[in-house]
């Protein structure tokens, strides 16, 4: 029985009144929080709880080691034209700041860089323009950091060689199988060479290899503009931005076989991603000139995408379109224009929901463009 004290004001008697009422409620207090789970007991019951040591350090005291990269080429052209002069973007990290930097090829006079102001802000990465060497061959140069050289090399073929060495992309600019950038040097004829053999190609035998098609297969709603994938022609299929470094990979695997037909679908990908450039027309030249040093000819065609959906894009790929269909007629290309054969413009990408587009034409607009297709295998 809990005995009841008032406090009176003296100082003594609340003191008694505070241990009495302590030992009465307390231990009753205490069994009450004791029923509470502990924060984290349901974790340390668990058979995945892993403790962590107590002393654990900050991430502030670990020391980092950072490691820098040795300068590489970041952007080059794939196709130039005899005695053009190019260039390419060499990508250079600075550990520390440089105060001389030079380039030079094959044992030439060095050319001085210059590097950015490195004494008013730390600047740990820049990019310098190199001029591209012009003849045939493995090209190798030196770039001189201060006292640090690194080895630079690239590598010149012609569209006539027996073969060409393209392997694969690397940040979608084609190199060889030791990661060397690869150039195709070709004449600009502006398609006046094609039409002055004209003659001598209609002498040349046709390829009897399977026909091959090259590029964006315009997919939408998990069909596209190809036919029935089987054994009767050759399919390299590639959605890139540069599509023509892309196309360069797949033709030099594929132009010994000396196919047919060749068609080439460039897609929107280089409009979309505003990375179109007009030397995405030179893979037509490289094609050509490339049968034709291995004695063969074959019908071929340039697979003109439709316009893009989004209007947004539709100066530049109009653009587009016009330089392709251009220089392909030049280089006696046949065209199928894919806006054309889906209709109006933007009734074969819309469903029929209404206010829904897919990215290239679907139904019975792809079907038609399939139906082309099929035909200049069969042609």
């Amino acid at each position: 029985m809990m005995t009841r004290l008032a406090y009176t004001g003296n100082i003594p008697a609340l003191v008694i009144y505070m241990a009495v009422l302590w030992l009465c409620c307390g231990p009753k207090l205490g069994a009450e929080e004791g029923s509470k789970p502990q924060p984290g007991a349901l974790e340390r019951a668990s058979s995945a709880y892993m403790p962590l040591p107590e002393d654990l350090p900050s991430p502030s005291t670990f020391k980092v080691e950072r490691k820098w990269t040795f300068p590489y080429f970041l952007v080059w052209p794939s196709i130039v034209y005899h005695n053009e002069s190019r260039n390419a973007v060499l990508q250079i990290q600075l550990p520390r700041s440089i105060q001389q930097a030079s380039w030079q090829w094959d044992g030439g006079d060095p050319v001085t860089l210059r590097l950015p102001n490195q004494e008013s802000q730390r600047i740990e990465q820049t990019a310098a323009l190199i001029a591209l060497p012009k003849t045939v061959g493995v090209h190798a140069g030196q770039l001189r950091l201060d006292e640090t050289t690194v080895d630079l090399k690239v590598r010149v073929v012609t569209a006539k060689d027996a073969s060409l060495p393209h392997h694969q992309l690397d940040g979608g600019y084609p190199t060889d199988t030791s990661g060397t950038p690869v150039i195709v040097s070709i004449p600009e004829d502006k398609g006046k060479g094609d039409r002055r053999w004209w003659a001598l190609r209609t002498r040349l035998p046709a390829g009897t290899g399977k026909p091959v098609f090259l590029g964006d297969p315009l997919a939408s709603l998990g069909q596209t503009v190809l036919p029935e994938a089987d054994s009767s022609f050759q399919q390299r299929l590639f959605d890139e931005a540069f599509p023509d470094n892309a196309g360069l990979i797949a033709w030099a695997a594929l132009a010994d076989s000396q196919p047919a037909c060749v068609i080439w679908s460039p897609g929107n990908a280089a409009i979309e991603q505003g990375l179109w450039r007009e030397d995405e027309l030179r893979f037509i030249d490289v094609i050509n000139q490339s049968m034709f040093a291995r004695g063969y000819s074959a019908r071929c065609f340039l697979l003109l995408p439709p316009l893009p959906v989004a209007e947004r894009f539709h100066e530049r790929a109009i653009e587009r379109r016009h330089m392709l269909r251009r220089h392909a007629s030049l280089h006696n290309w046949t065209i199928i224009d894919a806006e054309r054969l889906a209709g109006r413009k933007g009734a074969g990408a819309e469903l029929e929901t209404g206010g829904i587009y897919t990215r290239y034409p679907n139904g019975e607009a792809q079907a038609r463009i399939r139906d082309r297709v099929r035909n200049a295998f069969t042609d």
